[in-house]
């Protein structure tokens, strides 16, 4: 939780500048360490002692909410991720054996016996790395091919996960790119988003937090921006309107 994470991030920092700059070389667990530094700094951490956890299951973007207090019906829980490192919607197409299957597989395997809900959180990285690349490479004839084949493959893919492990879950909308020069991924993510509306139309199933944390430009609005990535902790309370609204 909170506490561990907060000494850990302060032992990192004390580290001497040649052990620093050989953890700046490990590019996936720097970015980690500097998301989870400014993420955590301004923070007290809250007390999560006798609350029940409400799991928060899929891709770094999980964390900006990680170990907060929730609301579940009225009442108060805390918000437990279940990290798979690197995840992307394209991964869980059906057939597909990459290793991110296997940790979401685990992930799940791992939740107490009863979790009938969980918040299931991909797509960022697809927009970021794979929708463009894919377009680059000619894989597809468009964007909203490329993004019609990749979400129908991630919707059916959560049907699946819902029907393996008797569960439901809420799909959050993807978090837009930080930095405006990126077109592309603002693009991507505001036609991903749109393809989540109309695949989950109806069911009660998608937290559409979009409009609210995005900016004219199509990317993180500024008082919300972390690391340059992700969300920081004002995405909550948006996040929090969105159950309420469908946990009734």
């Amino acid at each position: 939780g909170h506490s561990g994470i907060r000494q850990l991030l302060s032992q990192i920092a004390s580290y001497p500048e040649v052990a620093t700059k050989a953890v700046q070389g490990l590019a996936t667990h720097w970015a980690y360490y500097y998301f989870l530094s400014r993420l955590l700094k301004p923070e007290i951490a809250p007390s999560i002692e006798n609350l029940k956890p409400f799991f928060l299951i899929g891709d770094s973007h999980i964390l900006s909410g990680a170990w907060c207090h929730f609301k579940i019906r009225g009442e108060t829980h805390y918000l437990h991720p279940m990290l798979v490192t690197g995840l992307k919607a394209w991964h869980l197409r059906k057939g597909n054996e990459f290793l991110t299957v296997s940790n979401t597989d685990y992930c799940f395997k791992s939740l107490p016996p009863g979790t009938k809900e969980a918040i299931f959180v991909c797509g960022e990285i697809d927009c970021r790395e794979g929708l463009p690349g894919a377009l680059t490479k000619g894989k597809y004839g468009d964007l909203e091919d490329a993004v019609k084949q990749t979400v129908t493959a991630y919707l059916e893919a959560l049907e699946e996960l819902e029907k393996r492990y008797d569960i439901k879950l809420y799909v959050l909308s993807v978090c837009p790119p930080s930095n405006p020069k990126y077109r592309d991924r603002a693009q991507a993510t505001y036609a991903f988003n749109a393809a989540l509306r109309e695949g989950l139309k109806g069911k009660g199933r998608f937290l559409d937090v979009a409009d609210d944390v995005t900016s004219a430009e199509g990317v993180v609005k500024t008082e919300l921006v972390c690391d340059g990535t992700h969300m920081n902790r004002g995405v909550l309370p948006f996040i929090q309107r969105e159950v309420d609204s469908l946990l009734t």
